[in-house]
């Protein structure tokens, strides 16, 4: 499917499949607006789920949202969409009170270990120190020819 890692798209086109609203369920939580509320949320370190809640509700009714297949749904691709926007899982299983669709969900964070998820500087000084001092210098002549 286009936009999902290709490791999740296997089981996001048979789940989308098999649920009575799938499709739909699919086209809503990638649309861009749901996108952006799924970055929001793990930037503000939340669980992601629990800030889609409500934007689903207004597109579902509860009883279509509650059964299980349903919830796991929304939580493998939101971790899909958010692996494809650059972010890992950094909490598995976190409660989340009062919510009417989710019980538990995942908080994310950007990747670190990328210089295009993380500091950049922060990342190259990780690489720098597993490094042995030949590979350091002959890292410096190759900085100073360019």
């Amino acid at each position: 499917m286009p936009g999902i890692p290709p490791t999740r798209s296997t089981y996001i086109q048979r789940a989308t499949a098999s649920l009575k609203h799938g499709d739909k369920l699919f086209k809503f939580l990638i649309d861009p607006d749901r996108r952006a509320i799924m970055r929001k949320a793990a930037d503000d370190g939340v669980v992601v789920v629990s800030r889609l809640s409500e934007p689903l509700l207004t597109a579902f009714t509860l009883a279509e949202l509650k059964p299980f297949p349903v919830r796991q749904f929304v939580g493998s691709l939101t971790k899909a969409v958010l692996t494809e926007e650059g972010y890992d899982v950094a909490v598995r299983g976190v409660r989340v009170p009062g919510d009417r669709i989710f019980s538990k969900g995942s908080k994310y964070r950007r990747h670190q270990d990328s210089p295009e998820g993380g500091d950049a500087s922060e990342w190259l000084n990780r690489v720098v120190s597993i490094m042995t001092s030949s590979e350091r210098a002959r890292m410096t002549q190759l900085l100073a020819a360019r």
